[in-house]
């Protein structure tokens, strides 16, 4: 409950922020003197839009001339993020500031200014004392290392009345969420704040209200909210089918539980989380986020087959997975023995708890061998491997041969006695 920063309260044109009861929105400073800085990190972008709402119709080669034309420094990208606003990205935070203080031809026919997004965020301060007001706080929480522009309290209903909160809204220059908030000495933790889903009465479209300060402000044609239809009007009154505009399941169009609504409300926790744009959370969400950590030996995980809804699904059971051979076996000596410390320990040498701990790398293993059996010559005892290769003996040398054949060679030509001889 209560105002959103940045709008004041038309019904309290003097509010009083001294009092711990005041639901009006304290402005610190103008959101409108943003600027990047040396620690701003990009892309620097700065968003223009038209005040007859039709500037997004045009192409975004149209917008590049008319910058083209007023020869604007550092501009790298023109895009369109919906039928009002055009994105302009710099090169540079210089050159991103020197086009909003310069004063040019655009400023006059369209809305010149830098993306809330990109410099601040909005945050919940919690476990702040409900007697402390304002003023006490915008004392207090101007001493942190960040600016703050606006800051109110929340309200909750109870009972027909609103009864003050622990919680804090507030605005501040950052592009980081912090984790705390110092008020008044005290830390308190910080949270992002979660924009609700905005449902439109009239068209039950989401993104915008039907009234502002009890003024109709959607353009669209009404719908029955039970039917989806615009021939009746009244709900009450409405003997048609049941049947959501969004989803058309047979519920009502303003259900919470409808997927639309979920959906929405999941891509308000990714901007406020994230403190990304509607159009960049909405890209994040429609693509498929890859599976990681998935255990093949579960027999329990099934694909969807959409391609043929006739055959069965999948399973992991038809595919088993593949040996893993890149493991090594585990083997006595890369296994450490599991100590657990007692209180025996405390009596022992330290030396000898250490060798009890661990298992030495070099485990010698002790073969036992059948002893051979005296009274059965043969029998003998078995060989190692090593012996399997029996090697011949060795022969003895005949000396009555050798002399024998040194004696029958044959005699020398003249040429080798001539050779010799020399």
């Amino acid at each position: 409950m209560g105002d959103p920063p940045g709008d004041p309260h038309l019904s309290h044109p003097n509010p009083n922020y001294d009092d711990p009861n005041c639901t009006s929105t304290l402005q610190i400073d103008n959101l409108k003197s943003l600027r990047y800085n040396s620690q701003s990190y990009g892309p620097y972008v700065i968003s223009m839009s038209d005040p007859d709402g039709n500037l997004g119709t045009k192409h975004p080669m149209i917008i590049g001339k008319l910058i083209q034309d007023h020869k604007v420094e550092g501009v790298i990208n023109v895009s369109k993020i919906n039928k009002n606003i055009i994105d302009i990205e710099f090169s540079d935070y210089v050159l991103a500031n020197r086009f909003m203080d310069h004063p040019n031809e655009l400023k006059t026919k369209y809305r010149i200014y830098i993306p809330y997004n990109r410099l601040t965020r909005r945050i919940i301060i919690k476990d702040v004392e409900p007697s402390i007001t304002l003023l006490d706080i915008k004392n207090s929480i101007t001493r942190n290392y960040f600016k703050t522009y606006s800051i109110r309290r929340i309200f909750k209903r109870e009972h027909g009345k609103l009864t003050p909160t622990y919680n804090i809204d507030a605005t501040i220059e950052s592009q980081l969420l912090p984790k705390n908030v110092f008020i008044l000495y005290h830390k308190c933790k910080v949270v992002p704040y979660i924009y609700p889903v905005l449902q439109c009465n009239h068209c039950l479209m989401f993104g915008h209200k039907s009234h502002i300060k009890n003024t109709l402000i959607c353009k669209n044609s009404k719908k029955c909210s039970k039917c989806g239809e615009t021939t009746i009007l009244d709900p009450q009154k409405c003997t048609g089918e049941t049947k959501c505009t969004h989803c058309q399941g047979r519920h009502d169009s303003s259900d919470r539980n409808c997927p639309q609504y979920l959906t929405e409300k999941q891509l308000k926790e990714i901007m406020a989380t994230q403190n990304i744009s509607y159009k960049l959370a909405k890209n994040k969400l429609d693509t498929p986020q890859p599976v990681t950590n998935l255990n093949t030996n579960d027999k329990h995980i099934t694909t969807n087959n959409n391609s043929n809804p006739l055959l069965p699904p999948k399973t992991t059971q038809q595919f088993p997975p593949l040996k893993n051979y890149s493991e090594k076996p585990q083997t006595e000596q890369n296994i450490k023995t599991q100590h657990k410390y007692s209180k025996n320990d405390q009596l022992k040498p330290l030396s000898k708890v250490i060798e009890e701990s661990y298992e030495p790398k070099n485990k010698v293993t002790k073969t036992t061998h059948d002893t051979p059996n005296l009274n059965n010559p043969q029998q003998s005892a078995p060989k190692s491997p090593l012996h399997k290769q029996k090697t011949p003996p060795p022969t003895p040398i005949n000396i009555q041969n050798n002399t024998k054949k040194l004696n029958k060679t044959p005699p020398l030509t003249p040429k080798q006695t001539i050779t010799e001889s020399i």
